[in-house]
């Protein structure tokens, strides 16, 4: 097996596997969530507006003044949502847009990041936050006092390293600063490892903080706060 034979195994065969693959992680982790149930006072009639409170866990919550966590350590937070939001601009790159909407039989729409310059900027952000977060998880577990070490896991470091790999090789193959069909393979590869992976680490928080958030802010709302 050749080059080229890995480039169509990643590109024609293993998607389907992929999709499959993470469709049942999904499907195992929402059972897992929902067999523990729903608190009894989340029944009860909204004491305020749950809008309004759901709205609220996602914006007011996350200011200066209100999370602890940016207040405890601004310069490390700040970095997190870089890397948070330059993941999700990523996607919107016209490669990306058309590739995602092509996989699910739509036609590709005018994207919104199209500048050289922008993407550039998104992926050199997105590669070098990722890196420091790294770097910082790898400092602090190797430091037995560390408050992450409790809380962290060697798989931590698993999804965070392949998505430094999948920008590295894409932006590597992007740009023609290696072997085209090397670094595109090895995006495409890595890039299905990490939605293979990512029911079953941590990385789920992507989905999961969006059912979290916004059950937190239903429950505050039950009970009137």
């Amino acid at each position: 097996m050749n080059l080229t034979d890995i480039y169509n195994f990643s590109r024609l065969t293993l998607p389907p596997f992929t999709v499959i693959i993470f469709l049942l992680g999904l499907i195992l982790q929402f059972t897992k969530w929902f067999s523990v149930g729903l608190p009894a006072k989340t029944y009860i009639t909204a004491r305020s507006n749950r809008l309004k409170s759901a709205i609220k866990a996602w914006t007011w919550d996350y200011m200066p003044t209100q999370y602890l966590p940016l207040r405890y350590e601004p310069i490390f937070r700040i970095n997190g949502f870089i890397f948070h939001i330059t993941l999700f601009l990523i996607a919107f790159t016209p490669i990306h847009q058309a590739f995602i909407l092509y996989f699910f039989g739509a036609s590709p729409n005018p994207s919104f990041v199209t500048s050289g310059f922008t993407k550039a900027l998104i992926s050199t952000l997105f590669v070098v936050s990722g890196s420091l977060i790294l770097i910082r998880w790898i400092a602090q577990y190797s430091n037995k006092t560390s408050f992450v070490r409790p809380i962290a896991g060697k798989g931590d470091f698993i999804g965070i390293s392949l998505l430094i790999l999948i920008a590295v090789a894409g932006i590597l193959a992007a740009h023609g600063l290696a072997d085209y069909l090397l670094m595109i393979t090895v995006h495409f590869i890595s890039i299905q490892l990490f939605i293979i992976y990512l029911p079953f680490s941590k990385a789920i928080h992507a989905i999961a903080g969006l059912v979290a958030r916004t059950y937190y802010g239903l429950r505050r709302a039950a009970l009137g706060v």
